[in-house]
């Protein structure tokens, strides 16, 4: 006989909304679990023009014992056909982003409104939310109608046939419930996800009155990716802007 397992029957352990966050952000890391062994906050935001993969970081070491960090395409030295994005020295590439930052702050509160636009959008998370707990109360009733018939089964003798094809039939309904659960928490998942990378954004923003400098946190909270082109880089913001700096 199949299990079935019932969401909401007994009280949280931690807050809803904070368990969907991780969930999130775990779906974000196991997309690239390699490049998270770096610790660089540059680590899989630099992205090669040329072949879509993530830059690496390497150490330069120069004849008078100087060294210096920077980044290039991690197949760069791959096989014949190599990419022709540059080698970026990593205070260049704080330089650019500098640049970028820049530009999007001279727009800084049309930024932030636009943002919060967005975010008052948030009842689309509410309504996906109601329309799964829906679904799931629908599933609970349907789940015990299947352990009713299993139980009748067990105490009553009946035509074994009759009883497979009735068993069989419910089950079919509740797989097609729990695939239409797990499509609904997807796509709330991702409604958080936006909501709460906004809400960063906002707040990294918010939070610069002055020139800005760089820190990794800020970086994190601002850039969604950097795609590296030969002669530029297209600063991609996590509220969808790009900006495109020369090099």
């Amino acid at each position: 006989v199949k299990q079935y397992y019932v969401t909401n029957s007994h009280e949280a352990i931690i807050d809803e909304d904070v368990f969907n966050l991780v969930q999130v952000e775990l779906q974000r890391r196991s997309s690239m679990r390699r490049g998270l062994r770096n610790s660089s906050p540059f680590c899989t935001k630099l992205v090669c023009g040329d072949c879509g993969s993530f830059y690496g970081h390497k150490i330069f070491h120069a004849k008078e014992k100087h060294s210096k960090d920077v980044w290039y395409c991690n197949r760069r030295y791959q096989g014949s056909n190599n990419c022709s994005t540059p080698i970026l020295a990593e205070d260049d590439l704080v330089r650019y982003y500098l640049q970028a930052l820049s530009k999007l702050l001279a727009n800084k509160n049309r930024c932030i409104s636009a943002c919060n636009a967005q975010m008052d959008k948030a009842d689309a998370l509410d309504k996906m939310r109601m329309k799964r707990e829906k679904a799931e109360a629908a599933l609970a009733k349907d789940m015990a109608k299947i352990q009713a018939l299993v139980r009748e089964n067990a105490y009553i003798s009946q035509d074994q046939q009759v009883y497979r094809m009735r068993f069989e039939e419910m089950s079919k309904q509740v797989e097609q419930q729990k695939a239409e659960i797990s499509e609904l928490q997807e796509q709330e998942l991702r409604l958080i996800g936006v909501r709460e990378k906004l809400s960063r954004f906002i707040n990294a923003l918010e939070s610069i009155d002055a020139e800005p400098v760089f820190n990794p946190t800020a970086w994190n909270c601002f850039i969604e990716r950097v795609l590296i082109k030969q002669k530029s880089l297209i600063f991609e913001f996590k509220n969808g802007e790009n900006v495109e700096i020369k090099i």
